[in-house]
């Protein structure tokens, strides 16, 4: 009996490993062949909840996509591993929701980081990157770093997508010349030669180290200081026979401006100078303490400013008002009018002899400072300056249900420093010819990448 027993148990033992056996060896060798099954067909939409995760918590709403989403705090990360049939530039979209505001993320595709942010939603959106993959097996990864978020689902489509350059038109100046220099996305694509109107151009590259396959494409100045007034097209040639062109204007000397707009440099913070074609300056904010202290009043100082005809504060931020009001502007420097956020309402005008100010946000466009923040459009001739100041894309929606016909604009000072909450219809709208944004590098790391 007892042999009879050690005999069925010897049984069921090779049985059991006969059975199980065939599942270990799926788990291990057959999963990236199923992957591929799935991957020919696109959009591939992968959820958080079956990705690899640690230190995240497995959520429910009915809301999130197939009902289920990871809630990431200041730790953690999911990682989604994957195969496609094709390698190339795909389109990558990260189902997300972030109502307690924006948050800076860890974005590691393969062996490559980067930083990428997701702007403040309270409802169900989506961040679109673009990324390379590889044919076979791939693996992306959103790591936390700063700020909470919760994570729903990541969407993978195929794409189509040409070289695009930045900016596209530029002014060369025969006496006061200088390299020009484009911001260039390849998309796996290899410079071949440039040429302005068939003859050749001297150039370099170098890495644009905040994005995927970006490039900097700087211009030789010898190369354009032989070329007569005038336009041209120069293109870019790409050895897949490919290109891609921008417009140059060569002009003998730069022209005297009739408004001039000074936005120096002053790391996380806002200060523009705005020299009116009457004379007179206007001031909008002046920056940290520090930056104020070391960039700000000496500005000032050596263009022999004495006096500010008009100093507005769009609203009281350190990084906007020093953290003392503007006091020490208005101590330092004869300032015949201040103004704030609560000196107008969305819609006044404000005439600066030529100059003409429509107030597009202040005081009451929202529940906290940087919605409630001024911004503005300053028209001189129909040449048309639009100050961003803190607001949200909220409030950009709002000046566009209210104001259509003020949206358009030349030249725009990015809200919020860019880092969150800009509504690209409203950029697209506006079609400026330049952006300029005062901040530090981390903007590369926040929602307005896109």
């Amino acid at each position: 009996m007892k042999r009879n027993l050690v005999t069925k148990t010897k049984i069921m033992l090779w049985l059991l490993f006969c059975f199980i056996l065939p599942v270990f060896a799926l788990d291990k060798f057959e999963i990236p062949e199923l992957s591929k099954k799935y991957s020919s067909s696109f959009p591939m939409k992968l959820e958080a909840e079956n990705a690899e995760y640690t230190d995240l918590t497995l959520l429910g709403e009915s809301g999130a996509s197939n009902n289920g989403y990871l809630r990431m705090g200041e730790s953690g990360s999911v990682k989604w591993i994957f195969a496609i049939n094709d390698g190339g530039w795909y389109k990558i979209k990260i189902g997300y929701k972030n109502s307690g505001g924006d948050s800076e993320n860890y974005f590691n595709k393969n062996d490559v980081s980067w930083k990428i942010g997701l702007g403040w939603s309270g409802n169900w959106t989506t961040h679109e990157k673009l990324v390379a993959l590889s044919t076979g097996n791939n693996s992306i990864e959103i790591a936390a770093d700063h700020g909470n978020v919760d994570i729903d689902y990541l969407l993978i489509d195929t794409l189509t997508v040409d070289p695009k350059l930045t900016p596209v038109n530029n002014n060369f100046y025969l006496k006061s010349p200088r390299d020009i220099v484009v911001k260039m996305n390849a998309y796996g694509r290899n410079i071949s030669h440039l040429t302005a109107n068939g003859s050749a151009l001297d150039y370099t590259t170098s890495i644009y180290p905040y994005e995927e396959d970006a490039w900097l494409v700087r211009i030789s100045r010898s190369s354009l200081s032989s070329m007569l007034e005038g336009q041209y097209e120069i293109t870019i040639h790409f050895d897949s026979g490919e290109n891609a062109s921008l417009n140059v204007t060569i002009l003998g000397d730069t022209i005297a401006s009739l408004v001039t707009i000074i936005a120096p440099y002053i790391s996380h913070g806002n200060s523009v100078l705005i020299l009116l074609p009457t004379g007179k300056t206007l001031l909008i904010d002046c920056g940290s303490e520090t930056w104020r202290d070391q960039v700000v009043i000496p500005l000032l100082q050596k263009h022999g400013v004495s006096k500010l005809d008009y100093f507005f504060l769009t609203h009281y931020h350190e990084d906007h008002d020093a953290g003392d009001g503007g006091e020490t502007i208005k101590l330092l420097f004869d300032v015949e009018h201040f103004y704030d956020y609560k000196d107008f309402s969305a819609g006044d005008i404000l005439e600066l002899q030529s100059i003409r100010i429509k107030i597009l946000n202040a005081y009451t466009g929202g529940t906290n400072e940087n919605q409630n923040s001024l911004s503005f459009k300053l028209d001189y001739k129909g040449f048309i300056y639009i100050h961003g100041a803190d607001i949200y894309g909220t409030n950009q929606q709002a000046i566009m249900n209210q104001f259509p016909a003020d949206v358009k604009g030349h030249v725009y000072s990015a809200n919020h420093h860019f880092h969150g909450s800009a509504d690209f219809t409203y950029m697209r709208a506006m079609d400026p010819y330049l952006v300029f944004v005062q901040s530090e590098q981390a903007i590369y790391a926040r929602s307005a990448e896109s």
